[in-house]
Parts: C-alpha cells; structure tokens; sequence
C-alpha cells in the first residue's frame, strides 16, 4: 500500500501533465462549473469533484467547515504546489488585495502572503518542495493568521482525506500516453 507522501507525490506529478493551472481552491467561487459531483465525506471532510460546461474535469477539492466560524477551508493541489483557501458569504473583501499571512503545523512554519482571490475568498500557496503536504498529512493541528485574523484547523484524519483527494483527481485525469489504449490505461503494451 502507497504511503500518504507517496500519494501526494504522485498527485503532484499527475497534475504536471494538466493544460493548465487547476483552480483547486474553494467550494463557492465566481467560476461556473457544469456539474459537480458530490464525493461524500470522510471524517470532517467533504469531497467533490468538478466539471468544465464541455463536461472535462476541472479540479477536486477536500473541504470542511469552521466549529467556531462561519468560514470553510479548502485545500486543493496544483502543479504548483498547495492551495490552501478560505471562503466565508459575510465577508467583503477587494479582490486582489494582499495579506501578511502565517502558516504552523506543530513544529514547522510557513510565512507569506494571503491573496484575496474573490470578495469572499482569500487563498495562501505553498510550494510544492516546501514541506506543507508532508506536515499537513502528519501534523495534528494547523494554526494559520491571515492579517488579524487567525484559526486553529484540527488535522487529525488529514491523512485519509488527503489519500481521497490524490485518488479523485487520479482517476479523473485523462492519460498522459498518446500511445495508451481507448480506455485510457495507459499502457499500450497490455
């Protein structure tokens, strides 16, 4: 069996071969998805995966909410890394406007920026060589302060979820081998 950073690993690789930069990031955005299929839940997370109007994949997000906010986390991976977002319907925020942000996850930390992403988004990267991956699937809690505002998220069961997330974009993703049979195995040998 696959370890989690393996996982993760291959995750991050089988999204090199995506067009482009999958928008993995939040439950609620401005972007129209034809069709999005609810994944089910695991622990305290919520799965789904999104379609393009033309009915091609788009992206799969894990997501859970606040117990003492209204405000729901997201995280998603990318080519480029880790997206990690918050969405909350009350706030009202610039799109585009940037906040000093702090990412900690038991021993290791992150600094950076927030960038507010939609009026009720904002959304902090991490690099995919950075370690965020790793210390989220093993960490046991994640502390983040995005200008003033700070939460606490309990990790414990992130390892699973991240296991789900790695699989539903794995197996919506078209084959990377021009050369694969019709059914998109990959293997043009078999």
């Amino acid at each position: 069996m696959r370890t989690i950073l393996s996982q993760l690993e291959l995750l991050v690789r089988a999204l090199c071969f995506l067009p482009a930069f999958i928008p993995v990031f939040v439950i609620a955005t401005s972007q129209s998805h034809a069709r999005t299929v609810d994944l089910g839940r695991k622990g305290y997370w919520s799965f789904s995966a999104y379609y393009n109007d033309d009915g091609e994949f788009s992206f799969c997000d894990m997501t859970t909410g606040s117990k003492v906010g209204s405000e729901y986390f997201s995280l998603g991976v990318s080519r480029s890394g880790y997206l990690v977002s918050l969405f909350d319907s009350s706030w009202s925020l610039n799109e585009g406007d940037t906040y000093q942000s702090k990412t900690e996850i038991d021993e290791q930390f992150w600094e950076g920026n927030a960038k507010v992403i939609e009026s009720h988004t904002v959304a902090m990267k991490f690099a995919p060589d950075s370690g965020f991956g790793v210390a989220f699937a093993n960490g046991s809690q994640m502390n983040f302060q995005i200008g003033d505002f700070s939460r606490a998220l309990d990790l414990r069961g992130s390892s699973d979820a991240l296991k789900i997330l790695a699989q539903c974009v794995i197996s919506r993703m078209k084959s990377s081998n021009p050369f694969g049979k019709a059914n998109g195995d990959g293997n043009p040998f078999e």
